[in-house]
């Protein structure tokens, strides 16, 4: 996952460091040589896995890990070359987020929604909460039970287009 943020630009985790950030030189959001330097891992031990996504919000960048925890990175990250985060804060979480979605994060107006196998849940980007039950009984209650099950995989998808949020599970 990549993001633009502060005039530089952001990779979310990689398949070579799953767990941490990354970012450009500042000005060279197009460039594909990054120092080695450039980059911070976001509690590689947390037990909440690798940053699947990422999103800007504000003056801040927030990383989402698969298994439900979402931080914020903030911080200028200087004028320098490589520039570091001030500081790196977890966002209150009322109760279990789940597995979220690859592609289950979505900023809809002016909230940050999170979809997970949990169920829907919003952020106001210092907050998480649930919005809605659990994925899984809607889609019970749409097929029969039998054909979803643990061999089965589905993909859970998330987007804000032309004023309204589409979910597709």
């Amino acid at each position: 996952q990549f993001v633009a943020h502060k005039n530089r630009m952001f990779s979310c985790g990689d398949r070579a460091n799953p767990g941490n950030i990354s970012w450009s030189p500042v000005g060279w959001v197009s460039t594909i040589t990054w120092s080695s330097g450039a980059t911070e891992p976001i509690y590689s031990s947390d037990g909440f896995g690798e940053i699947i996504n990422c999103v800007e919000w504000g003056d801040d960048l927030i990383v989402f890990k698969r298994y439900g925890m979402a931080y914020k990175i903030i911080g200028n990250f200087g004028s320098s070359t490589i520039g570091t985060p001030d500081e790196t804060v977890a966002l209150k979480i009322d109760e279990a987020i789940g597995e979220i979605a690859i592609r289950g994060i979505a900023i809809h107006k002016g909230k940050i929604f999170i979809l997970s196998k949990s169920g829907l849940f919003v952020s106001d980007g210092n907050r998480i909460i649930r919005y809605s039950k659990s994925i899984d009984s809607y889609i019970r209650d749409a097929i029969d039970e039998s054909e979803f099950g643990p061999t089965n995989t589905f993909a859970l998808f998330l987007k804000s287009y032309n004023g309204s949020l589409y979910m597709s599970i």
